[in-house]
């Protein structure tokens, strides 16, 4: 995806690097570093516990980084500004993983509370525009306790914009919804994006990374791989391949035991694997030995994913 609609300021909505955080001696995020124009999307991938949530929160300016530099919206995050830090705030819309409303109030008093709190100049016009925008117009004197979690989702979201943003940092907006609020959640981000609004969205969907820009791949803290779908796959030059003949089922427990595979799975005419591309010869060795024919597929980014999330593999290779 394009970045879209780029509004008259052109300087970077994040411009960070470096950025470290640890808790109790324990590092969370390592080296992170990210420069997002207005108008793009970018994901931060990788499975829960990867580094995902420490870093939007470091970019919300709600947790302090303990090393690096950069800023967000003009802030720096390492100087103590309480202007620059408000301003930066107001222009800011977070979105955490878990649901940051208020169930016994309605969809309406949850988007006049949250305008209240970013100062919003006219707030009760603000509720009305942002009911009709996200189609929550029917549901306003709905308590939240009573939505859906699509709709409830959707709200969050739309709180998150009542102020109308510069950027936008979302955690894991998708998780726990059905193929069709998915979509209507990613509707709504590419949208924001096509009006020049900054995002960073996280997710462990992987089908979710190719409506983004470009992304970065966490794991333990590192960026193990970054940029479109097709670059992170090669840089976690990853093959997928089969092997099918008679006997082949035999191989399993011998395949897995193969360092740089990552993946066997068993299928009705053979098995496929997922392994590191250096040890292709040694997969090509053992079918030739026993007779099995051997056939190399297009990898994708779950295979990618199998490889960048293995354990042996998060050195710190930050380096992408």
């Amino acid at each position: 995806m394009a970045v879209l609609n780029i509004p008259m300021d052109n300087r970077p909505r994040i411009s960070v690097a470096g950025l470290k955080k640890s808790y109790d001696g324990i590092s969370a995020v390592s080296n992170f570093e990210l420069k997002l124009e207005a108008g793009e999307i970018f994901g931060l991938l990788g499975a829960n516990g990867g580094g995902k949530t420490t870093t939007l929160r470091m970019l919300a300016g709600l947790l302090a980084p303990d090393n690096g530099s950069g800023n967000v919206l003009g802030h720096d995050l390492f100087i103590e500004d309480k202007k620059s830090f408000e301003i930066m705030r107001h222009s800011t819309g977070y979105m955490a993983q878990k649901h940051a409303l208020y169930t016994a109030l309605t969809v309406a008093e949850n988007l006049k509370f949250r305008a209240d709190i970013y100062g919003v100049s006219n707030p009760s016009n603000a509720v009305i525009s942002t009911l009709e925008k996200f189609d929550l117009m029917a549901l306003a004197d709905k308590r939240v306790g009573t939505l859906s979690g699509g709709w409830a989702r959707r709200l969050q979201l739309a709180a998150a914009l009542i102020h109308d943003p510069k950027l936008l940092l979302l955690d894991e907006p998708t998780a726990g919804l059905d193929a069709r609020a998915k979509a209507a959640v990613w509707h709504d981000i590419t949208s924001l994006a096509a009006a020049g609004t900054a995002i960073v969205v996280s997710t462990h969907d992987l089908s979710e990374a190719k409506r983004t820009t470009r992304s970065s791949f966490l794991q333990n803290g590192y960026i193990v791989a970054s940029g479109s779908a097709h670059d992170i796959i090669r840089q976690a030059n990853v093959t997928r391949l089969s092997l099918t003949g008679d006997g082949v089922e035999k191989h399993l427990l011998s395949l897995k035991k193969i360092r740089g595979v990552y993946g066997v799975f068993p299928e009705p005419a053979g098995v496929s694997l997922t392994l590191h591309s250096d040890e292709l010869s040694a997969i090509t060795a053992l079918a030739r030995e026993n007779a099995l024919s051997l056939k190399i597929h297009t990898a994708t980014l779950e295979d990618a994913a199998l490889l960048l999330g293995n354990p042996e593999n998060n050195a710190e290779a930050d380096n992408v």
